[in-house]
């Protein structure tokens, strides 16, 4: 019998009949017996109550779920009433339990219900409930109990094949140790899975990168990148916007940039929020040209990504952090014939305002102070900065 046969007949629980047609399905015909006439069958106010355990043995998987629900664990009360039960349940059964616990964030239980299926007569473990059991433990955050199921697999695997772990068995325990706060656990773990020849799928990728970002490890991080690409899978946006960010605070742009090119060639879309992040990259290793370059690229009408006023703004801030005076003059010619265009009217006194102060500081900062006084007696003149304003 295949286990999935197994899980059918070891869930299949009777259906009780109460004469009655579903609701708004039809009229009962049946007559009154003082009148004669016909009457609609009375709604039940209520489901008739199946049968309750009062102790004894359960009889069906419902029961017996809800006997391992009232178990104490680590009692050996769990594997009791799995043994007394007037049925054999069979492995998908088991698997079914350990998913229970796992709901509850019973890690222990689930053990105990592990326990219950080596013991049985008949049957033995395979990948399904050893995954099953690392992901129980993984929910409950025990990445040590875990590793530690992950190592019993493997042991038996040597002998079973049914009990080789596959890419989900890895994403459970991968998962596990980065709840547990261990990422250096989950690539090692991620580094095992690529020497076992088993491949990562979409969910391992997107954990292990959010991981390292979070936790400082970008150069993995964009290692495991490189690999989800040549995979032939890429990451929505705002995953490659976070890593981005993450590269331009550590004054990493030249990764950055290789990181903005890879997911366009990997087919992911570089929309605006990865254009203002490789920006504030830019910004942070005071690289204009490359500003420049950006914003004629997003210039052609072929990109699709609108080359839109915050995007200059941003650019801009390169530029001024970096002295580049003349890039400056050049994203303010531009900017201003942005601000011409009728929807841009609203909100454009005070950016003019922003951005006047950024090409100012481009000349001081490039120290060209007759080019940074000039323009301030230009930019007060229509008005873009204030008389206090330098």
């Amino acid at each position: 019998m295949s286990e999935a046969q197994d899980w059918n007949s070891a869930g299949e629980h009777r259906k009780e009949n109460n004469g009655h047609m579903a609701n708004g399905g039809g009229q009962d015909l049946r007559r009154e017996r003082s009148s004669g006439a016909p009457r609609r069958a009375q709604k039940q106010d209520r489901p008739v109550p199946r049968p309750q355990r009062s102790g004894g043995p359960a009889q069906d998987m419902d029961q017996l779920k809800e006997a391992v629900s009232s178990a104490a664990p680590g009692t050996g009360e769990v594997q009791r009433v799995i043994r007394e039960s007037t049925f054999q349940p069979r492995a998908a059964a088991f698997t079914s339990l350990i998913q229970q616990c796992a709901r509850a964030r019973a890690w222990q239980k689930a053990v105990d219900v592990f326990h219950a299926l080596q013991e049985t007569p008949g049957l033995k473990p395979n990948f399904i409930n050893y995954s099953a059991l690392i992901s129980a433990c993984s929910a409950s955050g025990r990445w040590q109990e875990a590793e530690k199921t992950f190592s019993d697999m493997l042991a038996a695997s040597e002998s079973d094949e049914e009990c080789s772990p596959n890419t989900i068995t890895f994403s459970s325990l991968i998962t596990a140790c980065e709840r547990g706060g261990r990422v250096d656990r989950a690539l090692h773990w991620y580094h095992q899975m690529d020497e076992r020849g088993v491949e990562a799928d979409h969910i391992i990728y997107s954990s292990l990168i959010a991981s390292c970002e979070r936790n400082g490890k970008l150069d993995q991080a964009v290692e495991i990148v490189d690999s989800m690409h040549s995979a032939g899978l890429y990451h929505s946006p705002d995953l490659y916007v976070k890593l981005l960010e993450a590269l331009g605070r550590q004054q990493q742009w030249e990764k950055a940039l290789e990181l903005f090119l890879s997911m366009q060639l990997a087919g992911a879309e570089a929309g605006k929020p990865a254009c203002m992040a490789l920006l504030s990259a830019f910004e942070a290793g005071r690289q204009p040209r490359l500003a420049m370059q950006l914003l004629d690229a997003l210039g052609e009408e072929s990109s699709p990504t609108q080359l839109d006023r915050d995007v200059m703004l941003a650019a801009l801030r390169v530029c001024a952090k970096a002295g580049a005076w003349q890039s400056a003059l050049r994203v303010w010619e531009r900017l201003q014939s942005l601000l011409q265009q009728p929807q841009q009217s609203a909100q454009s006194t005070q950016l003019r305002n922003a951005a006047a102060q950024l090409v100012l500081q481009a000349c001081k900062t490039g120290k060209n102070a007759s080019k940074a006084a000039e323009l301030a007696t230009e930019f007060r003149r229509l008005g873009f900065l204030s008389n206090s304003a330098s």
